[in-house]
Protein backbone atom coordinates (compact mmCIF):
# COMPACT_ATOMS: atom_id res chain seq x y z
CA UNK A 1 0.00 0.00 0.00
CA UNK A 2 2.88 2.68 0.67
CA UNK A 3 4.15 1.92 -2.48
CA UNK A 4 0.96 2.76 -4.23
CA UNK A 5 0.35 5.75 -2.08
CA UNK A 6 3.60 7.16 -3.29
CA UNK A 7 2.99 5.92 -6.86
CA UNK A 8 -0.05 8.17 -6.75
CA UNK A 9 1.34 11.03 -5.21
CA UNK A 10 4.75 11.14 -7.25
CA UNK A 11 2.51 11.94 -10.15
CA UNK A 12 0.27 14.17 -8.23
CA UNK A 13 -2.77 12.13 -8.37
CA UNK A 14 -3.37 12.05 -4.41
CA UNK A 15 -2.72 14.71 -3.18
CA UNK A 16 -2.24 14.82 1.00
CA UNK A 17 -3.50 11.57 1.40
CA UNK A 18 -2.50 9.12 4.29
CA UNK A 19 -1.79 5.73 4.05
CA UNK A 20 -4.57 3.41 5.95
CA UNK A 21 -3.34 1.40 9.00
CA UNK A 22 -2.39 -2.36 8.42
CA UNK A 23 -5.78 -3.01 10.77
CA UNK A 24 -8.25 -1.16 8.49
CA UNK A 25 -6.46 -2.61 5.52
CA UNK A 26 -7.06 -5.81 6.96
CA UNK A 27 -10.93 -5.46 7.87
CA UNK A 28 -11.50 -4.06 4.29
CA UNK A 29 -10.34 -7.21 2.92
CA UNK A 30 -12.87 -9.23 5.54
CA UNK A 31 -15.61 -7.36 4.43
CA UNK A 32 -14.84 -8.10 0.99
CA UNK A 33 -14.39 -11.43 0.38
CA UNK A 34 -12.49 -13.58 -1.91
CA UNK A 35 -14.83 -12.26 -4.74
CA UNK A 36 -12.60 -8.97 -5.97
CA UNK A 37 -9.41 -11.23 -6.24
CA UNK A 38 -11.43 -14.06 -8.32
CA UNK A 39 -12.84 -11.17 -10.72
CA UNK A 40 -9.63 -9.56 -11.03
CA UNK A 41 -7.54 -12.75 -11.71
CA UNK A 42 -10.33 -14.29 -14.09
CA UNK A 43 -10.46 -11.11 -16.15
CA UNK A 44 -6.75 -10.69 -16.58
CA UNK A 45 -5.39 -13.83 -16.55
CA UNK A 46 -3.88 -15.38 -20.23
CA UNK A 47 -1.27 -17.14 -21.25
CA UNK A 48 1.96 -15.49 -21.78
CA UNK A 49 3.08 -17.60 -24.61
CA UNK A 50 1.60 -18.83 -27.51
CA UNK A 51 2.13 -21.96 -29.93
CA UNK A 52 4.76 -20.17 -31.70
CA UNK A 53 6.80 -19.88 -28.52
CA UNK A 54 9.81 -22.25 -28.67
CA UNK A 55 9.67 -24.65 -25.81
CA UNK A 56 6.36 -23.76 -24.31
CA UNK A 57 4.37 -26.74 -25.76
CA UNK A 58 5.40 -30.52 -25.48
CA UNK A 59 3.29 -32.63 -27.48
CA UNK A 60 0.58 -30.35 -28.14
CA UNK A 61 0.43 -29.38 -24.40
CA UNK A 62 1.14 -26.21 -22.72
CA UNK A 63 4.06 -26.75 -20.19
CA UNK A 64 3.43 -24.95 -16.74
CA UNK A 65 5.80 -24.98 -13.57
CA UNK A 66 5.46 -23.16 -9.87
CA UNK A 67 8.59 -23.54 -8.53
CA UNK A 68 9.62 -21.91 -4.77
CA UNK A 69 6.57 -20.04 -4.42
CA UNK A 70 4.68 -21.10 -1.32
CA UNK A 71 0.85 -19.78 -0.40
CA UNK A 72 -0.56 -19.40 2.80
CA UNK A 73 -4.29 -20.94 3.20
CA UNK A 74 -6.74 -20.36 5.76
CA UNK A 75 -6.43 -22.90 8.98
CA UNK A 76 -9.21 -25.51 8.77
CA UNK A 77 -9.34 -28.74 8.96
CA UNK A 78 -10.75 -29.13 5.38
CA UNK A 79 -6.82 -27.55 4.34
CA UNK A 80 -4.80 -29.15 6.78
CA UNK A 81 -5.79 -32.36 5.43
CA UNK A 82 -5.14 -31.04 1.89
CA UNK A 83 -2.38 -28.82 1.79
CA UNK A 84 0.92 -29.62 3.31
CA UNK A 85 3.19 -27.83 6.18
CA UNK A 86 6.02 -26.56 3.78
CA UNK A 87 8.35 -26.81 6.69
CA UNK A 88 7.35 -30.62 7.35
CA UNK A 89 7.41 -33.50 4.85
CA UNK A 90 3.97 -34.92 5.42
CA UNK A 91 0.52 -33.72 6.02
CA UNK A 92 -0.37 -31.80 9.26
CA UNK A 93 -3.13 -33.13 11.66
Amino acid sequence: MRHLVEGLRGQGLLGDSHIPAKSSLFRARQRLGSKPLRVLFATTVKPMDTEATPGCFWRELRLLAVDGTCWDVADSPANEAAFRDPNRSRLMV
